[in-house]
């Protein structure tokens, strides 16, 4: 690997240990010319040989320098120790390996996902130049091994998790809510439809730089036609003073303070330190993503929720969620209680209209009435899964609602608040 790279690290045989059968030394030659875009390494141990190749080097160079991490020091993380942690990654299949010291992850791709990778050198670089606080995935270099038995191809990347204590939890978050709910157990990575009551508050101006690096990210993923990205997401409960943040790739890596609001009527608000970085970002909209795309649309409906839709789509539903899911402190609303004592329970279903569910609020006899010509059944109650959006906006506008130049608000439907 570390030939491959030809990041002027000595490589020795004893490097790479020993045969386990016959305890001869692996040899490395060099395959392939220095200048060629493709480094080639034969590693030869007793009778079993494979070839490592190493992609489009010279651009990986230029991204290490980018983000300010000389290769070397990456190779030499690789290579001190043996790797940990070895997992399945959900429904790929892929796996991951970490180095001794947590800094870097490898992981292995599919043949799509790396082209994608090299396709976008060297204007990634450009864009952690232009964009310091970028979300994105660091991207050290991409690789294949050869054998006897096929081959393999991996990426080497950073651990976006590099410095971070004992996490409570942790979301693979998409904007979506189709097929996106985990059961819940120790370990386990949760998803949107687990995080639906969580909004994570941050100071203000880190949750201005938030949404400004994610409009930025997503802007650069749809302009080279990928999808399917994810925001990694986890929080660890430890005081802020108590904290040291790792800033190495990004202000907005390494750990964030904030607050953790669960819920929307009484929520409960809990400090913690919030991890996060864009995954996965290596997808692009093939014929088979447009066919998912077409036989989900035409068989669950909703084509706003599913998951699978062209860049444009993606990028806009991402910024879109994560703007709401990420907020200031100045931005901390409480809903308003509804008073359910004055209603009949339980509601009666009124009908469905683009998935959202709405109820008959039927005032009980003896409850006040909004209007002196108000009947009983003057309110209307609406799913709040899929009206979230909505009481963000009720809420706002009851607090200017008779304030000088907002006037235009008298006309809108009354609110009376979340039950």
């Amino acid at each position: 690997l570390l030939a491959a790279a030809d990041a002027g690290v000595p490589v020795r045989n004893a490097t790479f240990g020993g045969d386990p059968a016959k305890y001869k030394p692996k040899t490395l030659t060099l395959a392939t010319a220095p200048d060629r875009a493709r480094r080639s390494v034969l590693v030869a141990a007793g009778q079993e040989v494979a070839r490592l190749e190493a992609f489009a080097f010279a651009h990986f160079r230029d991204l290490c320098t980018a983000v300010g991490l000389p290769l070397k020091e990456v190779l030499e993380s690789l290579s001190s120790a043996q790797l940990r942690e070895q997992q399945a990654s959900g429904k790929s299949g892929e796996i991951f390996w970490f180095s001794a010291d947590r800094r870097f992850v490898l992981k292995t791709i599919a043949d799509g996902e790396a082209a994608a990778l090299v396709g976008l050198l060297p204007e990634l670089a450009e864009h952690f130049v232009l964009h310091e606080g970028s979300l994105l995935t660091r991207y050290f270099g991409a690789f294949r091994l050869t054998d006897a038995r096929g081959a393999v191809q991996f990426v080497v990347m950073n651990n976006i998790f590099e410095g971070a204590p004992d996490l409570r939890v942790m979301y693979d978050l998409k904007g979506t809510t189709e097929d996106r709910w985990v059961d819940p157990a120790p370990g386990k990575c949760l998803k949107d439809n687990n995080f639906a009551e969580v909004t994570l508050l941050f100071e203000d101006e880190t949750a201005r730089a938030l949404h400004e690096a994610i409009r930025a990210d997503t802007a650069f993923l749809q302009r080279h036609g990928i999808m399917d990205y994810s925001m990694m997401c986890a929080m660890a409960d430890v005081a802020v003073s108590d904290f040291t943040p790792s800033r190495r790739f990004s202000p907005l890596m390494g750990g964030l303070p904030a607050r953790e609001r669960v819920g929307f009527v009484k929520p409960t608000r809990t400090e913690c330190i919030v991890f996060l970085g864009v995954i996965d970002m290596l997808v692009t909209y093939t014929w088979k993503k447009i066919a998912a795309h077409v036989l989900k649309n035409s068989t669950i409906g909703w084509s706003a929720e599913i998951d699978t839709v062209d860049p444009e789509r993606y990028a806009v539903r991402f910024r879109t969620h994560f703007a709401k899911k990420f907020l200031g402190s100045s931005d901390d609303l409480v809903a308003t209680e509804a008073p359910m004592e004055h209603f009949e329970s339980p509601m009666r279903p009124f009908g469905q209209s683009g998935g959202t569910a709405f109820f008959r609020a039927r005032l009980k006899p003896d409850a006040p009435r909004p209007a002196p010509l108000a009947g009983a059944e003057y309110w209307l109650a609406k799913d709040l899964s899929r009206a979230r959006d909505e009481m963000d906006f009720y809420e706002r506008a009851s607090r200017l609602l008779g304030k000088p130049g907002w006037e235009v608000l008298q006309f809108m439907t009354p609110y009376l608040g979340v039950g």
